[in-house]
């Protein structure tokens, strides 16, 4: 397939290295960016070729097989429109995002209805832009599709293909019920690192220059990029608020056990959380994934 990458940060740059390795040949890739320095960054860094660059959506997909959509989630609407203006009748259209309903609405009343399946790799880190670009980055990662029921079995399965050779694992769920998981599993665990901080470091004690590797893993997610992180918390609002609401209900549960001293009680509390993550899987080195799609 001929791939076009629209946004050339964390996720897009990615994307164009692994398939620099497996398809070398140059026509096999473009990638557009709005900024020009973005680009010639990307060059600079080997994650693409100078011949591989555009600074017009039409000269980055007019030969396309498939446009991902790498850009911020409230960008990917109107982008994929435009896309959808200029790319060749077969080219499907994907994204990266972390929210999909309220992109999915968007397209629907756009010219990209159809040919638009949102996806969304499981992977990133706190870190952004292209420079933080490696390989590896996909494998073994989840990658959530959410197909309207107007796209052909071919253009999923096309989708579905490109993120299996990048290494993912693909799973298939609604736009609804993608946003209400990756609100619990993904967006609220960044509410609570970016409250823990903040908490930490207004004490007047000034308990931050004293932590160690527990609390700099706890945070990490912390260190995102904010306009990016305000901009999906809006998005998933709803979602966002009722896991709040259901993790408001655990803690409150460890501080009833704590007033009242019930060592039984806060025992039994710490062991199901132990027993749960074991058996979740998390701490084996191919399901350490964070869930920022920049």
């Amino acid at each position: 397939m001929k791939i076009a990458v629209l946004g050339v940060g964390l996720l897009g740059g990615s994307i164009a290295l692994e398939l620099r390795r497996c398809h070398p040949s140059p026509e096999a890739l473009r990638l557009w960016a709005r900024r020009r320095e973005t680009l010639d960054e990307a060059v600079r860094l080997g994650v693409c070729g100078a011949e591989q660059i555009s600074l017009t959506v039409e000269g980055a997909v007019k030969n396309a097989d498939l446009a991902v959509i790498c850009t911020p989630p409230a960008s990917v609407a109107p982008l994929a429109e435009e896309v959808a203006t200029v790319m060749p009748g077969h080219c499907v259209i994907t994204d990266v995002a972390s929210v999909k309903k309220s992109i999915v609405q968007l397209v629907g009343e756009t010219s990209a209805s159809g040919r638009f399946i949102g996806s969304h790799p499981m992977a990133g880190s706190h870190d952004s832009g292209v420079s933080s670009a490696r390989l590896g980055l996909f494998k073994s990662a989840t990658c959530i599709i959410t197909p309207s029921p107007l796209v052909s079995s071919e253009d999923l399965s096309r989708v579905q293909t490109f993120w299996e050779r990048l290494g993912c694992r693909i799973f298939t769920m609604t736009p609804e019920d993608h946003d209400r998981v990756v609100a619990a599993i993904s967006h609220l665990p960044h509410a609570v690192a970016a409250a823990l901080v903040n908490f930490v470091c207004t004490l007047p004690e000034e308990p931050a220059k004293f932590c160690g590797s527990g609390f700099r893993d706890t945070t990490r997610v912390a260190g995102g990029p904010s306009e990016m992180w305000a901009e999906i918390f809006m998005l998933n609002k709803d979602n966002i608020l009722a896991a709040l609401s259901g993790f408001a209900v655990e803690l409150e549960r460890i501080m009833m056990a704590l007033q009242k001293e019930d060592v039984a009680e806060i025992t039994k509390l710490l062991e199901e959380a132990r027993c749960r993550r074991a058996a979740i899987g998390i701490g084996r080195s191919a399901d350490i994934k964070t869930m920022e799609a920049e």
